[in-house]
């Protein structure tokens, strides 16, 4: 549910702030979000308040949102391939910090989970401050390597692509106004109701 009702809260952020400083103000609330699960005592309470208004919102605003947004900033002809890459990262990263997650659990109780957590973010966070940058035109980069047109690349590089990309600058008023757009966004209910279902029952059955 949080994800749900931030979604339109974080894509104004982004077009408001770039997605630089959204992610630097998302991760910045994850990373309190851990050290006060860490440092608090136990309860339901005190982890509900925690959970969802920091790391849940700060999940929202600091990694997969602007991290796309980025990623169409500066791809075109291949942003098809980027985007498989940024996913195929978070799939490789919940597999392997599963297991090392529940080994420093078992050695430093959960509370060494969520400071190993708060670590890793303010990593990503150093990293950020030093290499993402905004557009490809502050460091007079090109899109894809091409040349800047009317939607980012020139028309001998976008010919050469098989798949469809629109010239259109689209705006949320005008999409509404779409079916296709409709049933886009059902399309990703459907698969992402079935992804945690699968992913918050599956272990019980299994």
């Amino acid at each position: 549910l949080v994800h749900a009702l931030t979604a339109p809260l974080a894509g104004k952020l982004i077009n408001r702030y770039g997605t630089k400083r959204s992610m630097l103000m998302g991760l910045g609330l994850m990373l309190a979000g851990c050290l006060l699960l860490a440092l608090f005592r136990e309860s339901v309470v005190v982890y509900y308040l925690f959970w969802v208004v920091f790391i849940g919102l700060g999940m929202r605003l600091g990694t997969l949102i602007p991290s796309q947004v980025n990623i169409s900033k500066w791809f075109f002809n291949k942003r098809g391939l980027a985007m498989s890459v940024l996913l195929t990262a978070g799939g490789i990263g919940g597999y392997v910090f599963a297991p090392i997650c529940t080994f420093v659990n078992s050695r430093f109780s959960w509370r060494g989970v969520w400071l190993m957590i708060a670590a890793l973010i303010a990593a990503a966070m150093t990293l950020i401050l030093l290499l993402l940058r905004e557009d490809p035109k502050e460091t007079g980069d090109t899109v894809d390597g091409g040349t800047y047109g009317k939607a980012g690349i020139g028309k001998e590089k976008k010919e050469q692509s098989r798949s469809f990309k629109t010239d259109t600058a689209w705006e949320l008023k005008d999409a509404r106004r779409q079916a296709v757009f409709y049933m886009l966004v059902f399309l990703y209910f459907a698969s992402s109701y079935q992804l945690s279902a699968i992913s918050s029952q599956g272990i019980n059955h299994l």
